[in-house]
């Protein structure tokens, strides 16, 4: 979750002094800014930035795009109005207030105001942009390289100072940030959206043939209900996060040698995850020493891979720019051809890596079309006698092979050798097909059993004919069923003789 959203504070968080030490709610946020697997406490939210594909966007109550949507605190999106019209059945029911998808505590106090950014993700071949961000060593939030705050002076090292600065939201360098502030602007703009796609789905309800249904009624109350909320002014801070906590200690500064205090990292411009490449840096820093120059805000250029890592200890104590990811978060680093911004000399120096490279990503692109050549096959293979006649079910194309079971007999059968069993020439069960040519050669026999019974044998063949009658006839031969249901005669048991007389042991 901390990955997946940008945090929009409320203002009034940072406008709160004390006079011994600092407010509780000051006090975690900056403990949020430090440690970036911290997550900030949800009373001083006020809305919640989601950066996905217009398809993510979807309510999972009326399954639709959501109006005025309200995240929870446990990550879900919903509509207002039926969030409102779940926890309001919920409570008729006696039920908890649960969240629908993850069963967490749920109450109208920790719905906040989501903000749904829609972006498309980076793909290999095309233009990208990335711009230079720069981070404290202690912080995780990423400012952009003209960030007026790092040409500012550092705050003084007074214990009873807040040294909390966060970029306001809809900023230009705001994009990268994890947390950023609210502005009256953006209450009101937020304010005014949420309204104006709550008014919408009034007037497309009142435009349904009237008179209204049940349930049609109770949307409309709760739609109702969802514009009162909006409307509503939003209660202040809680006490807890007004109370004073003792002064915080200040950090032990572990800086390298040799090394400033910020860490420079190429990000992307829009607030996507996605981040340069480690070797195209490399090459940007190596050029811009050649150049005696600075390295440039803003890097443009077509993307030749995507690499993809998960955050863990090993890679965070490695890649020390991306300590600010956290634990278990997904890192997309862009190969991008810069091949037009940098010298001839830069190229010639990177020229055995980035073949290297290029040769690994080719045999990683075969490996993968050859297996999804073996994919593609396997769903012709299905495709092709998932229609059989007299098959109910069928198979879909996009099915595994280990997701069937026992039950196999969609599938062709396989060109086995044959057992000499009396069922079908594969040694399988015999379908219909196989049945009814069978039947159709037993009455060609039959009729020829007849013609040969008409003609008249010769007087030595007689008993030759009789025998190869009854043996081509076999069991399909005329009163065959009569003598094999026939019950055998019961006869009386031998008694037993000895020199001639009945013998009766005792």
């Amino acid at each position: 979750m901390l990955q997946n959203f940008q945090f929009i504070l409320r203002a009034e968080l940072l406008t709160i002094t004390s006079t011994q030490g600092l407010p509780q709610g000051q006090r975690r946020l900056m403990e949020c800014i430090q440690l970036s697997d911290s997550l900030v406490p949800w009373e001083v939210v006020h809305s919640v930035v989601m950066r996905a594909t217009p398809e993510e966007f979807q309510c999972p109550i009326c399954m639709e795009m959501p109006t005025a949507p309200r995240i929870t605190e446990c990550g879900h999106v919903y509509c207002l109005p039926c969030i409102l019209q779940y926890m309001s059945r919920q409570k008729a029911a006696g039920a908890q207030r649960k969240c629908p998808m993850c069963h967490d505590l749920l109450t109208p106090y920790t719905l906040r105001p989501c903000v749904l950014q829609s972006v498309q993700p980076r793909r290999v071949g095309a233009q990208a942009r990335f711009d230079l961000f720069k981070r404290h060593r202690n912080s995780c939030v990423l400012r952009r390289s003209d960030d007026p705050f790092l040409a500012a002076p550092p705050p003084p090292s007074s214990a009873k100072a807040v040294a909390i600065h966060l970029p306001a939201y809809m900023e230009p360098m705001s994009c990268q940030s994890r947390y950023v502030m609210t502005t009256p602007q953006y209450e009101a703009g937020q304010r005014y959206a949420d309204c104006a796609g709550i008014s919408e789905r009034m007037r497309e309800l009142e435009q349904l043939t009237q008179p209204l249904s049940e349930s049609d009624a109770e949307v409309e109350r709760f739609l109702l209900e969802a514009l009162n909320e909006v409307t509503k002014e939003p209660k202040g801070l809680p006490l807890s996060m007004l109370r004073n906590s003792p002064p915080m200690a200040p950090r032990p500064v572990t800086t390298p040698e040799g090394e400033g205090d910020h860490l420079e990292l190429y990000a992307d411009g829009e607030g996507q995850p996605y981040y340069l490449h480690m070797l195209t840096v490399k090459m940007l820093k190596h050029d811009a020493k050649l150049r005696n120059a600075a390295l440039p805000d803003t890097v443009t250029g077509m993307i030749e891979e995507v690499v993809t890592m998960e955050q863990t200890e090993e890679t965070r104590r490695i890649y020390k720019v991306f300590s600010h990811v956290p634990l278990h978060g997904m890192i997309k680093l862009c190969v991008v051809n810069v091949d037009h911004l940098v010298l001839p000399e830069t190229r010639a120096a990177f020229a055995a890596a980035l073949q290297r490279m290029a040769s690994d990503r080719a045999q990683r692109r075969h490996r993968d079309d050859r297996a999804a050549s073996e994919d593609a096959s396997w769903k012709q293979y299905l495709m092709r006698y998932s229609n059989r006649s007299g098959d109910c079910l069928g198979f879909s194309p996009d099915t595994a092979p280990s997701d069937f079971s026992i039950d196999t007999e969609s599938l062709p059968y396989l060109k086995l050798p044959s057992t000499g069993s009396a069922g079908s020439d594969h040694g399988l069960p015999p379908n219909t097909l196989d049945t009814r040519q069978r039947a159709t050669k037993r009455q060609d026999m039959q009729s020829l059993l007849v013609d040969s019974a008409v003609e008249p044998p010769s007087r030595g063949d007689t008993a030759t004919a009789k025998t190869s009658s009854t043996m081509a006839a076999g069991c399909w031969a005329q009163g065959s069923a009569t003598k094999l249901f026939a019950k055998a005669e019961r006869k009386e048991a031998t008694k037993s003789t000895w020199g001639g007389h009945v013998f009766s042991p005792k």
